[in-house]
């Protein structure tokens, strides 16, 4: 079965990267992310882990959201693995079409349970 874990982007590494990375290698699943950089991903130290970009650095941190949205929205892997597993808040984006799925979530969003303003 070829797994696929669809992860928001790779800009740093930080604890839901390495759970992710950690996660493809014990599954032996491949890794599409909205944009990749790639010396963290090398500074990560997961050399065996195939991690897919789906295109280049968004210049803007503002443009971020929406350029996730709209790339996980148009991606099409659904001829290349059986299964699908999301993490963060903009892969699920390409939930729709890529079934059968699972989502991991890492934590729920903050402005859905934090009381300050």
């Amino acid at each position: 079965m070829r797994i696929a874990i669809f992860h928001d982007y790779f800009r740093v590494i930080g604890g839901a990267e390495k759970l992710v990375l950690t996660m493809a290698k014990g599954l032996g699943a491949d890794v599409i992310a909205s944009e990749v950089d790639s010396d963290a991903l090398k500074a990560a130290g997961f050399p065996d882990v195939k991690v897919i970009a789906l295109g280049k650095s968004a210049q803007l941190g503002m443009l971020l959201p929406p350029l996730c949205r709209k790339r996980f929205s148009e991606c099409d892997f659904t001829k290349h693995y059986d299964f699908f597993i999301f993490s963060g808040n903009f892969s699920i984006y390409a939930a729709k079409k890529h079934t059968p799925n699972i989502w991991y979530c890492h934590t729920p969003l903050r402005g859905l349970y934090d009381l300050k303003k």
